[in-house]
């Protein structure tokens, strides 16, 4: 957007449509040397603007504070990882899940059935570790 090829390259100033002044401030703190830390009030809006303004390093940091989180729990988790393909995290949480039973009672939950195939192929591979 501020870089390649678009219509905004040559502005001084660009207007950013539906972003909250204060979350974007928020994200900016994520990425610039004061450093704030990504906490379970900020994570998601982190990710979601990390993933409109195509900021790696910002979302590799909500990655790695959703892998390390105890007060979000993993299906919060796994909903993330499968929105914006966080792969690591999706291992991770996977890896929580350690019984048949586990997995099973998760396919009658609306997320799970909002998942993408990838996400509910990984599941399968997982119930097959277990089998084994």
């Amino acid at each position: 957007m501020f870089y390649g090829d678009f219509q905004e390259k040559g502005k001084e100033e660009i207007e950013l449509k539906d972003v909250s002044h204060e979350e974007f401030i928020e994200l900016l703190y994520v990425i610039y040397p004061s450093y704030r830390p990504i906490s379970m009030y900020t994570y998601r809006f982190i990710a979601d603007l990390a993933d409109r303004f195509q900021m790696k390093y910002a979302m590799d940091r909500v990655e790695e504070y959703l892998t390390r989180a105890w007060a979000v729990n993993t299906m919060q988790k796994l909903v993330v990882a499968d929105e914006f393909r966080l792969d690591v995290l999706k291992m991770h949480c996977l890896q929580k899940y350690t019984s048949l039973k586990e997995i099973k009672a998760l396919e009658s939950l609306p997320e799970f059935k909002a998942f993408s195939h990838e996400t509910k192929s990984a599941f399968c591979l997982r119930l097959l570790e277990l089998i084994e």
